[in-house]
């Protein structure tokens, strides 16, 4: 994985933005199994890159979160869905570049890691309002790679936990 600490040091976050959501509920809450799988997925896009169009230092990632809670009996029995669509801005130093990949890195963890707060309240808050039973969307952490050639590993994969 590429090495993104330089982009951390000097990135500070603006905003984050909720600009999509929808949930749906696939079952009245009476009927909902009493054992469920949940499966959750995640992507990023870097949106508007640094030096961009001479722009500013402005830096926007697109982090897009997705939950499917099904019975556990039958997966394609889907309980309820949840997703969500966050923008983060982050100001950049005008004076620094970062590459394409520094940038993708840095969206992939750290984006993911300030929109994750967010993500959990709008999972909770969307099953309580459609009374279904309520999840708790598990802490984001970012665990340390395994080291190559027997060296210190770094906080680059991240996973929930």
């Amino acid at each position: 994985m590429t090495d993104f600490s330089r982009l951390v040091a000097v990135v500070s976050i603006e905003s984050v933005r909720l600009c999509e959501a929808s949930c749906r509920s696939f079952v009245d809450p009476s009927e909902v199994a009493q054992q469920i799988n949940v499966k959750a997925s995640q992507s990023t896009e870097v949106v508007k890159a640094p030096g961009e169009d001479g722009s500013d230092g402005a830096l926007m990632i697109r982090a897009s979160f997705r939950m499917v809670a099904s019975s556990d009996a039958d997966e394609e029995e889907r309980q309820v869905e949840v997703r969500g669509v966050f923008e983060l801005s982050y100001q950049v130093p005008v004076d620094e570049t970062f590459s394409e990949d520094e940038l993708e890195a840095f969206g992939s963890i750290n984006a993911v890691f300030n929109a994750w707060p967010y993500w959990r309240e709008l999972v909770q808050a969307s099953l309580a309002r459609m009374n279904m039973p309520v999840l708790t969307v598990p802490l984001y952490r970012a665990l340390p790679r395994e080291p190559e050639n027997g060296g210190v590993g770094d906080a680059h994969d991240a996973t929930p936990n």
